[in-house]
């Protein structure tokens, strides 16, 4: 067995410093220039050949030479419009964002350089194995969006059979140093909506002449509650949140329009997600009528799918770590019911989105994801790099034989196009 924890090790300061590069010069989604620009130079000075996708991001591989099977590997590159605290929840962070309102606060930075750290390792290791190794490094993930140019040009026009496919997350309650690999819905999977409603206004005084947008959204909540009760199997993890309202300016009229915003998420968006999103839209239709208002769905897509790993690739995984970082290195977490634009690439292919601990009391780190104190643990980085190559090279090796059927019963032009 190759000794993949020292190999990472010893990479171990080259990949701290990618990851404070990334951190301390974060960009949105569809704004990745610069950090595209610096994942290609390290590639090319590791002699890995790569190409880039228009809007999607970077396509590379590692290639033994010799037959075999193909697994991808994938990183996200976006940050969040956020302005950083420099502290994170007990001391002064390591690196901070130097762009104003924009931060790595979902952990992209780490994902980059563990996935950079892998491909130095495994380039290096390529004579040791046969088949090939796929690096995807996505742009605009945190919009979910750029996937749909990514899938169509990996699946129709880049002439690789992916055999099998392998992301890492971290997660800010799994602590750090562990691996966690879910059997079955790891993240979740969802919609959400933008609904501007329409009445008329009009004098508070004559509520009886306006067609107040404010009474339809009251019917639109109170039935939206019911949801999940009335709609979804009992046994289904599911979760609803209007987040955002917004009507009026003036306590004595009554407003013309109304727009509500929120989202759902699902464990199974095939048996309740997209059933929801169906009676949701016909909820805002209905009620919006029944007061006399027209309703406009401003953002509504076709639900994303939720994270589901498979079977046999969970087991390859687990065993990965246990050999290389330890039985202890394993541990155990509830699903996720944030969702993730890979969930896609697992309608199509086997793989695993394995989550990396990074919470440490002494680190600080520990904050959620997506608020202004989020940190990472770098020094347990090295655990989703070496999961990482070390499920690439298992996988691949076909330990054991992976059993999969794409359960997709719609037009592709269709699934691309899911996001949340």
């Amino acid at each position: 067995m190759i000794d993949l924890k020292e190999l990472i090790n010893q990479n171990f300061g080259q990949m701290v410093a990618w990851r404070r590069h990334f951190h301390e010069h974060p960009e949105l989604s569809d704004h990745e220039f610069e950090t595209m620009a610096f994942v290609e130079k390290r590639l090319e000075n590791m002699g890995i050949p790569y190409q880039e996708i228009p809007k999607s991001g970077i396509l590379a591989v590692v290639d033994s030479g010799k037959p075999g099977k193909t697994v991808l590997l994938r990183s996200d590159l976006d940050a969040l419009p956020i302005e950083e605290n420099p502290m994170n929840l007990t001391k002064k962070k390591i690196a901070v964002s130097s762009v104003k309102g924009v931060m790595h606060a979902c952990g992209h930075d780490g994902h980059m350089s563990m996935l950079l750290c892998a491909a130095k390792v495994l380039n290096e290791l390529k004579d040791q194995f046969s088949g090939k190794v796929v690096l995807m490094f996505e742009r605009g993930e945190e919009l979910t969006g750029n996937i749909r140019f990514f899938l169509p040009y990996l699946v129709e026009k880049s002439g690789l059979k992916i055999d099998a496919v392998y992301a890492t997350h971290v997660r800010w309650d799994v602590p750090a140093g562990k691996m966690c690999i879910i059997d079955g819905p790891a993240m979740a999977g969802g919609f959400g909506f933008v609904v501007r409603l329409r009445g008329r206004g009009g004098h508070a005084s004559r509520p009886d002449m306006a067609r107040n947008p404010l009474d339809a959204f009251a019917g639109i909540y109170d039935e939206c509650q019911k949801l999940r009760m009335k709609y979804t199997d009992p046994a289904d993890v599911v979760t609803f949140a209007i987040t955002c309202v917004s009507a009026g300016q003036k306590f004595n009229v009554v407003p013309d329009e109304l727009t509500f915003s929120g989202n759902c998420r699902t464990l199974n968006t095939q048996k309740s997600g997209i059933p929801l999103h169906d009676k949701f839209r016909e909820i805002v239709s209905s009620v919006s009528a029944l007061n006399e208002c027209t309703c406009e769905f401003l953002r509504d897509r076709d639900p994303i799918y939720e994270v589901r790993n498979n079977h046999d690739c969970v087991m390859i995984g687990r065993k990965a770590v246990k050999e290389q970082l330890g039985e202890e290195a394993l541990c155990s977490a509830d699903p996720w019911m944030a969702s993730e634009t890979f969930s896609l690439m697992l309608q199509l292919y086997p793989g695993i989105l394995a989550f990396t601990g990074i919470m440490d009391p002494e680190v600080g780190s520990g904050a959620p994801h997506h608020t202004d104190r989020f940190d990472l643990a770098e020094e347990e980085l090295r655990a989703g790099a070496v999961t990482a190559a070390a499920s690439a090279l298992d996988i691949r090796s076909g330990r054991p034989t992976t059993q999969f059927t794409s359960q997709l019963h719609e037009p592709m032009e269709q699934f691309y196009n899911r996001k949340l």
